[in-house]
């Protein structure tokens, strides 16, 4: 408890079993929004796992590099659990010291919002190849 009192630092223990406790005897029960907690780790690993991936000098790789090396690094997090399916997704962030919460709400009107993109853009592709093709002719 002594981390409770003022000027001590929380800790990732502390952080993680409150929102733990919070899941099981608050936010549990039929009516209660779906709610995935990341443990307080996570974003540390992703983080590393995209500055790994663009190497020490800070030379970017790609962008697609850099976000698959950042999701290897915490995949096994989430394995056993659709994180797509839940309402929200709570993520704690510690940076310099600092927590905060990062609350990502309806994670599948993401997925759902980034294929629409890609069938826009496969789209509008096909239309430049079509119209191209008949300038040629």
């Amino acid at each position: 408890m002594c981390r409770l009192r003022d000027n001590e630092f929380l800790n990732d223990n502390l952080v993680d079993f409150y929102l733990k406790y919070l899941q099981r005897e608050k936010w549990s029960g039929g009516a209660a929004p779906q709610i995935h907690v990341f443990g307080s780790f996570f974003f540390t690993h992703l983080v590393e796992g995209k500055k790994r991936a663009t190497g020490k000098r800070k030379r970017t790789r790609g962008a697609e590099k850099a976000l698959d090396a950042a999701f290897h690094s915490v995949r096994r997090w989430t394995q056993g659990v659709d994180i797509f399916s839940k309402d929200f997704l709570l993520v704690p962030v510690c940076q310099d010291e600092h927590w905060s919460m990062a609350l990502i709400c309806h994670p599948r009107e993401i997925i759902r919002n980034y294929r629409y993109k890609l069938a826009v853009h496969a789209a509008r592709k096909e239309a430049r190849r079509g119209a191209r093709e008949e300038k040629l002719e």
